[in-house]
């Protein structure tokens, strides 16, 4: 009898545990959930801070504890999702201490003389497969006269990205060159191609790009013409699903929603 008991408890505790395939599917279930409620909130909370420039330094802490959550609950490749990650976007936030002189995102059309003169209707941030990247910042001259600035860039996987310079992000009058370093018009390579150029050969990384832009092409009314020079950014890839796309600047650390 005892034998019997035994066989029947080891049946019935096989039978309660579930296999190893089905254990990982519920736990894959439960972080897309975790992770589908932390990109709520995300959105929840950068709703109406103007894209970031609007937020309070106590919005601003709060966001980045969500985005460093999403990040944590994130074990992807981006590169390997293309589906997601290769499509049309709208910034939604960038974490950027300051933005008196310039933004991240929209460079000097969002600082702070520049969102006066040219008031900002949309900012977008498209990749196009298999190596396209457009950024884009659409306004209003006074409030009167359309207008456009649009970046288009040659995206190339990094194998390592260079050392962040976070004493540059620290100080607001370099707060645009943390971001994007600019070369003149000579086409000499930037700092940051160098220093990308400089570092020890390896595979690809999963989720960190160079993106070398051309001048900017600005539309204004009728008229279209290149102002500026050419830039170089670093990119991370630090979150993807099928809302929410999560970049940090490679150099600067700077979180773009």
């Amino acid at each position: 009898m005892l034998s019997v008991a035994l066989m029947l408890l080891g049946s019935t505790k096989a039978f309660l545990t579930p296999p190893p395939q089905q254990l990982r599917t519920v736990r894959r279930v439960r972080t897309v959930r975790r992770a589908n409620s932390l990109v709520d909130d995300l959105l929840r909370a950068v709703d109406g801070t103007d894209g970031g420039v609007s937020a309070t330094a106590e919005q601003k802490a709060a966001i980045l504890k969500q985005i460093e959550q999403l990040e944590a609950s994130y074990d992807r490749a981006p590169f390997d999702d293309a589906e997601n990650l290769y499509r049309d976007g709208t910034v939604a936030y960038v974490g950027q201490a300051s933005s008196k002189a310039a933004n991240a995102a929209g460079g000097r059309f969002r600082g702070r003389i520049g969102r006066t003169i040219f008031r900002t209707r949309g900012l977008f941030q498209h990749l196009i497969a298999p190596d396209r990247a457009v950024n884009c910042v659409t306004f209003r001259l006074f409030g009167l006269v359309d207008g456009a600035a649009v970046l288009t860039g040659k995206v190339t996987r990094a194998a390592k990205l260079p050392p962040r310079r976070e004493a540059k992000v620290r100080d607001p009058r370099l707060v645009e060159d943390a971001e994007r370093i600019e070369v003149g018009s000579s086409g000499a390579q930037s700092e940051l191609t160098q220093a990308l150029a400089a570092t020890e050969p390896g595979p690809a990384s999963r989720s960190a790009c160079l993106v070398e832009f051309a001048r900017p092409r600005i539309a204004l009314g009728t008229a279209v013409f290149e102002l500026g020079p050419e830039s170089s950014v670093a990119l991370d890839t630090t979150y993807l699903d099928e809302r929410v796309r999560v970049i940090r600047g490679g150099v600067s650390d700077i979180p773009f929603v």
